[in-house]
């Protein structure tokens, strides 16, 4: 998944010398539940002594500067849940730079603990505000200079600023290469943004949405007008950029792992025939009813609330197969969430992806 987000992760981190590595967004019940982990370690503190719903604006940022930078967090979610964005963008970023500072002052921390915390923040957190930012490049790197500009006059109570001096500068560096990033490459964002299809990011009428209709990327060869199960006959290759398991056999794609290929016929009237292999030997089959949509062959996949990982609710994907002017499988994939995840609100997260498989020419 080409994302636009992590490139500016990957800037500021270069400056930071961190190790992290990123995975793909799928994986929302993973970051649901390291969330309520960190927020578990933030309860079990001394912030936690205040709900910050039962004070104030003016009393919370008050009172922020002598706290754990995971309170930080949890301000700037409050504000994000009840509409007021731009605030919301201001303390997440505030929350972050402290946080790294703590991390970057005290290596010796248990990974468990705090930097564990700190990831499941950034990962629960960091993209919707990223995407909602990312609207409008001026006003981010605004926000950025004004949270650089507040800490640099605000006072830190809980990492001294200076028994740490060369820490802060490298962490506050992190954030400046962020900027520059952002200004340098704002074409590139803007073409990266509207490549991603993204569109409403945050709280409407109680639920969280966000959307995402990538589109295909302009360097694939084009599309055939019409495909049809009997042109789809073939075998294709099997890749982690292709997805071919997960996508035609959800529910047993464990079996499928080690499938070198994938091999489509049609089976009858409406009904696709899909056989994994591994080096010419049958691991698994199965037959998927299908309908012509769009110039396309389409098939539903419903997932439940427990195979989601939602409290409830489900998921239906709904699978577009196409052949492209070069003979290669060409999948979209419109993917709806609605529901709950546990501990967590309603959401409801429409994307787009786009999946492709190399045709293996038969002998």
């Amino acid at each position: 998944m080409r994302r636009y987000q992590l490139n500016l992760k990957l800037a500021a981190l270069k400056v930071l010398g961190n190790d992290v590595t990123f995975t793909l967004r799928d994986t929302l019940m993973m970051q649901a539940l390291l969330f309520c982990s960190a927020l578990s370690l933030f309860v079990s503190s001394a912030t936690a002594a205040d709900n910050l719903a039962n004070l104030s604006s003016a009393d919370i940022e008050q009172r922020l500067p002598n706290e754990h930078p995971a309170a930080y967090y949890a301000y700037a979610r409050q504000l994000w849940s009840t509409g007021m964005k731009d605030q919301a963008v201001f303390w997440f970023y505030a929350g972050q730079l402290r946080y790294r500072f703590h991390l970057l002052a005290n290596p010796k921390l248990d990974k468990s603990g705090d930097p564990a915390s700190f990831t499941a923040l950034q990962s629960q957190m960091g993209d919707p505000i990223n995407l909602y930012a990312g609207a409008d490049p001026q006003k981010w790197m605004q926000q950025i200079d004004r949270v650089l500009a507040w800490d640099a006059t605000t006072p830190n109570g809980f990492t001294s600023k200076i028994d740490h001096k060369k820490e802060l500068e490298i962490v506050r560096a992190g954030l400046v290469a962020m900027r520059d990033y952002i200004d340098k490459h704002r074409d590139t964002l803007r073409a990266q943004r509207a490549q991603q299809g993204i569109g409403a990011t945050g709280i409407a009428d109680g639920v969280y949405v966000e959307e995402r209709q990538e589109k295909m990327p302009a360097d694939w060869p084009k599309l055939m007008q019409e495909t049809i199960p009997e042109i789809l006959a073939g075998s294709y290759e099997a890749s982690t950029s292709a997805l071919l398991g997960p996508i035609f056999f959800f529910k047993d794609q464990h079996k499928v792992l080690s499938a070198k290929s994938f091999e489509l016929s049609a089976a009858g009237p409406g009904v696709l025939l899909v056989i994994a292999k591994k080096d010419g030997q049958e691991l698994l089959r199965r037959t998927i009813t299908v309908r012509q949509e769009n110039g396309a062959v389409v098939f539903d996949e419903n997932k439940t609330a427990e195979q989601a990982g939602l409290a409830e609710g489900g998921v239906k994907d709904t699978n577009y197969l196409r052949l492209n002017t070069a003979g290669e499988l060409i999948i979209q994939r419109d993917s709806l969430t609605q529901g709950k995840y546990r501990n967590k609100g309603p959401v409801r997260l429409s994307y787009t992806f786009w999946n492709r498989a190399k045709r293996i020419p038969t002998k």
